[in-house]
This record gives structure tokens, sequence and C-alpha cells, in this order.
């Protein structure tokens, strides 16, 4: 398992998932897969790229799907847990290079926490994007709470 699971949560945006896939690839230094969380009921699931890794949920809801997908890559249930899991939407661009790492040696030094960068639109106002330790995951039983909309989890 990589260092760092990137969860990139779409439905029906395959180009969006294209766009944000060809940003990680440019910018990642570090051992970081990026893994599209799809519906199972999501009718453009097979036309996402093949290049990233996809992870079929049963969630109803965008919150569900996620925290489907980050549990299972926490407790282990596909393979090693990896070091940290991060949550990304199929809008970001990641524009530095090296974020990836940057997360990984902060979870690193913290042994277990939350990181984020600076989205340059929210600076430290707000996370808009995270990574965690899976043992957060684990203890809370969510990457992001139950009952937000995906227009929240921020």
């Amino acid at each position: 398992m990589p260092d760092l699971v990137v969860l990139v949560p779409s439905k029906g945006r395959p180009a969006a998932g294209q766009d944000v896939l060809d940003a990680v690839t440019a910018t990642t230094t570090g051992d970081t897969e990026l893994v599209f969380v799809l519906a199972e009921d999501d009718p453009d699931a097979g036309d996402y790229p093949v290049e990233a890794a996809t992870y079929v949920s049963t969630g109803s809801t965008l919150v569900e799907r996620l925290n489907e997908a980050a549990s299972a890559f926490a407790r282990g249930d596909l393979g090693t847990p990896p070091g940290a899991i991060a949550v990304l939407f199929d809008r970001h661009r990641p524009r530095t290079t090296g974020w990836d790492q940057a997360l990984i040696d902060a979870l690193a030094t913290l042994g277990t926490g939350f990181a984020y960068g600076d989205d340059l639109v929210q600076h430290d106002a707000l996370p808009t994007a995270c990574a965690m330790t899976p043992d957060l995951v684990t203890a809370m039983r969510h990457i992001a709470p139950f009952g937000l909309t995906h227009s929240f989890l921020d």
C-alpha cells in the first residue's frame, strides 16, 4: 500500500476525473495512489481513467461512499493500510509539486493527526482538502461526518 491514498469521490464526471488525475500525476513526488470513489449505479463508471484505481461503493450519498472507501482502506480491507488517507474532489487541481510528500511528512512527524495545505483560495481559514492518519478514520468510523452534504465536506 502506498504512503498516501488520495480518495476522489465522483459521479458522472469522468472528464473531471481525468483532469484531477492529470494534475495529481504532474505534481506528486511521494508514494501516492489516486483512487476514484464511484457509485455502483454511476452509468459513466467505465469512462473514468484506467490509469487510476477505482473503489465502487454501495453508499447512496457522496458522504456514505467516501466513508465506506476510507474505512475500507483504514481497516486494511484492501491490503496493508496506507500511511495516510487524503480526500480531493474532482474539482481540485493540485498545482504545487510535492504537495503529497509534504502531507506525508507532516503526518509522519505527528504520528496521528490531520494535515492540509494552502488551497490558495481559503488559505488558513478553511482546509478544502485534508489528509489524516488511518487510525483516526478507524476511531471516528468516518472521514467525513455523516449528515453533511457534498458542498460542505471541506
